[in-house]
C-alpha cells in the first residue's frame, strides 16, 4: 500500500503572526534607516558649518595679517590724514586712506554699505552691498599685493600703487643724486610725494633707490607697482537672494567700483575687537571696537576676530536648553530655531604696522 503524501497550507494564526514578525522587522529596519539617514544628514551639516566657519577664519585672518603693507614705505610718521569713509574709492580719497591700513565699522546699520552699493559694478553687487546684516561687524583692510604687476601670474587691476625708494641725499646708490630733482620723493617734506596712487600704470613715475641714475641702471628705473588691495568683510542676510542663509561676504575694490562674492554661507555674526597700542611698544595695550578718529585706527596692531556659524538647515529634534554665545563684550542667543551653530574665536597679529613701529 503505497503512502499518500498530504500538503497542509499555513493556519490563519500562523499567517498572522507571520506578517506580525516581518512588521516588527520591517518597522525595525525602517526606524534603523530613518535614523542613519538623520544622523548623516546632521553630521554632513555639522560638516559643512565646520568648515565654513574654519574658511572664514582663515581669510579674514590672512588678509588682516597683511594689511598696511605698502612695499617699504614707511607711514608711521606720516601725519594724519581725514577719516575716510570706508567706501573710498577716487584716486586722492584711496591715497589718504591708505595710512588707516584697518578700519571697521561696530554694530552695522542695514545701510552701512549703501556708499558702496550706490558704486557698485552691477545690480548683482549693489544688492548684496544693500544686504548688510543689521547688528553685526564690518571691517575692512587696505594694503598692496603681493605681487609686482608685470610679472607672471600677477592680475593687473586698478587702482595700483607704487611706493618710492628714491632716498635723500646723503643715502643714494653711489652717492649720486640720479635723474630726480633733490627734494623730490623720499627726500620731500610733503609725505605724500612718498608713494602714488592711480587708476593706470603709467602716471605713476617714483623710483627705486638709484633715483633713476642712467649712469648706473642704464634707464630711469621705476619703483615697483602693485595693486592696491581694498577689500570690505560684512555679513549679509542671505547667500544667494532671498534664501535667509547669512553669509560673510566680501567686497572689493576693483578699477572705481566694487564687487562682492561670498566668502563663506551660515555665518551668522561677526564681532571685531581692535588691539590699541597706546603706548608705542607695540603691543595692544586693550582691545576696543571701531575707533573714532584717525589716530586710534593707526594704534591698531592686532584684532581678535569672533564668528557665529549655523547649520543652512533646521534640526527638527534639536533644542539648545538655554544656551548662549559669548562673542567679545556681546552675548547672542538662547536660540529657539531648532538650527545649531557654533562659535569661533582668533586673534590675529598685523605685521606690517607692528614691524615699523619697532616691534
Amino acid at each position: 500500500m503505497l503512502n499518500r503524501l498530504t500538503q497542509r497550507g499555513m493556519s490563519l494564526i500562523e499567517l498572522i503572526v507571520a506578517m506580525a514578525i516581518g512588521v516588527v522587522i520591517s518597522a525595525a529596519l525602517a526606524g534603523i534607516f530613518v535614523g542613519t539617514t538623520k544622523m548623516k544628514r546632521e553630521t554632513a551639516l555639522q560638516g559643512e558649518q565646520i568648515e565654513n566657519g574654519r574658511l572664514a577664519m582663515e581669510w579674514l585672518s590672512q588678509d588682516l595679517r597683511v594689511a598696511g603693507y605698502w612695499d617699504g614705505l614707511e607711514y608711521p610718521g606720516m601725519s594724519d590724514p581725514a577719516l575716510p569713509s570706508i567706501c573710498a574709492s577716487s584716486v586722492a580719497n584711496l591715497k589718504d586712506a591708505a595710512l588707516v591700513y584697518v578700519q571697521g565699522v561696530n554694530g552695522a546699520a542695514a545701510n552701512a554699505l549703501a556708499t558702496c552699493a550706490s558704486n557698485s559694478a552691477t545690480a548683482g553687487d549693489a544688492a548684496a552691498l544693500a544686504d548688510v546684516k543689521p547688528g553685526t561687524d564690518i571691517v575692512m583692510v587696505r594694503r598692496a599685493g603681493t605681487c609686482v604687476i608685470g610679472t607672471a601670474d600677477c592680475e593687473s587691476v586698478a587702482p595700483y600703487f607704487q611706493a618710492s625708494n628714491c632716498s635723500p641725499p646723503g643715502d643714494k646708490l653711489d652717492g649720486t643724486a640720479g635723474t630726480v630733482a633733490l627734494g623730490a620723493e623720499l627726500a620731500s617734506p610733503t609725505t605724500s610725494d612718498w608713494y602714488g596712487v592711480a587708476l593706470t600704470t603709467g602716471a605713476l613715475t617714483l623710483h627705486k633707490r638709484d633715483c633713476g641714475n642712467t649712469a648706473v641702471t642704464g634707464s630711469p628705473n621705476l619703483a615697483s607697482i602693485r595693486r592696491y588691495i581694498a577689500r570690505i568683510y560684512f555679513i549679509a542676510n542671505n547667500d544667494r537672494a532671498g534664501d535667509g542663509l547669512p553669509s560673510l561676504k566680501m567686497a572689493e575694490l576693483r578699477g572705481t567700483t566694487w564687487t562682492t562674492s561670498t566668502i563663506a554661507s551660515g555665518i551668522e555674526q561677526l564681532t571685531v575687537e581692535y588691539g590699541q597700542d597706546t603706548a608705542g611698544d607695540t603691543t595692544a595695550e586693550s582691545y576696543v571696537t571701531a575707533p573714532t578718529t584717525v589716530a586710534g585706527w593707526r594704534q591698531i596692531v592686532s584684532v581678535k576676530l569672533h564668528l557665529l556659524t549655523r547649520n543652512s538647515a533646521v534640526s527638527p529634534d534639536y533644542t539648545e536648553t538655554g544656551r548662549t554665545y559669548v562673542l567679545g563684550a556681546t552675548t547672542f542667543g538662547p536660540f529657539t530655531d531648532k538650527i545649531r551653530r557654533h562659535a569661533f574665536t582668533g586673534l590675529v597679529t598685523i605685521r606690517n604696522p607692528v614691524g615699523l613701529r619697532g616691534g
